[in-house]
Order: C-alpha cells, then sequence, then structure tokens
C-alpha cells in the first residue's frame, strides 16, 4: 500500500503501523517513513509525523536516532508533527535541544518553484483570448 499511486492508500500503510508502536515494534514504522520521506502529499506527511511522535511517546532514544539522521531532507510538516505532543517536557523539547532547527534555503525554494513552473504550460492551464 505505500507505493500506491491513491495518497490515502499510502496514509493507511503508515497509520497502519500503530499497532506494531503498541507492542513496541517500530520497524515497520520506520521502514514505512523512510519510504515515504519524500512523498509528494501533506497529508502522507501528517500521519507519518504522527506515528514517529507516538514512536516517541513510547521510546524516546528509538524517535531522536531516526530523527537526527534524517532531520534534514523531512518535510517540514513531518517534522513538526513528529516533534509536538503532550509530553510533560512541553512537547518534545528534548528533540528540539538535540536536533537543530531546519531553515529553509531561498536558493532551493527559487530552483524549485522554477522548475514547477516550467513543468506547467501556463497558458494551457489558463488561456488568454486573443483579439
Amino acid at each position: 500500500m505505500a507505493a500506491s499511486p491513491l495518497v490515502w492508500d499510502r496514509r493507511i500503510a503508515v497509520m497502519a503501523t500503530f499497532a506494531f508502536i503498541r507492542a513496541g515494534d517500530f520497524r515497520w514504522t520506520f521502514r514505512l517513513a523512510d519510504r515515504l520521506l519524500r512523498d509528494p502529499h501533506d497529508l502522507v506527511h501528517k500521519a507519518v509525523g504522527w506515528m514517529l511522535r507516538e514512536v516517541g511517546n513510547r521510546d524516546r532514544a528509538a524517535e531522536e536516532a531516526f530523527l537526527a539522521d534524517r532531520h534534514r531532507v523531512m518535510p517540514r510538516v513531518m517534522l513538526r508533527r513528529s516533534r509536538s505532543s503532550s509530553r510533560s517536557d512541553g512537547g518534545g523539547t528534548c528533540a528540539r535541544a538535540r536536533i537543530p532547527a531546519v531553515r529553509p534555503d531561498p536558493a532551493r525554494i527559487l530552483d524549485r518553484c522554477a522548475a514547477l513552473a516550467a513543468e506547467v504550460d501556463l497558458r494551457r492551464l489558463w488561456p488568454v483570448a486573443t483579439p
């Protein structure tokens, strides 16, 4: 399901790992999180972040080890969801203390916007009437 073209299937795949998380087995969550790290859809990022947060609620060291290797390439929504929780220390502050804040790179953003603009033919989307 994680390889499905449907966003809902990919989201369900990662959400299904919650049963394993409750049993103390984080391998499947980490495998799917790695696979979905570059998923284009925001809803998948949120689901992965949520499951990583659940891992952190049970084993903070495992969550931090996973995030330490991937926080620079992880989508911001995924990272933010994985850090926020109802922990007694104020919501993932231990992860924030060890993982530096991720700052967006303006040059990378502009390059990505230019690449997306090149892929989309705006004349086809918004035809302009010619006199």
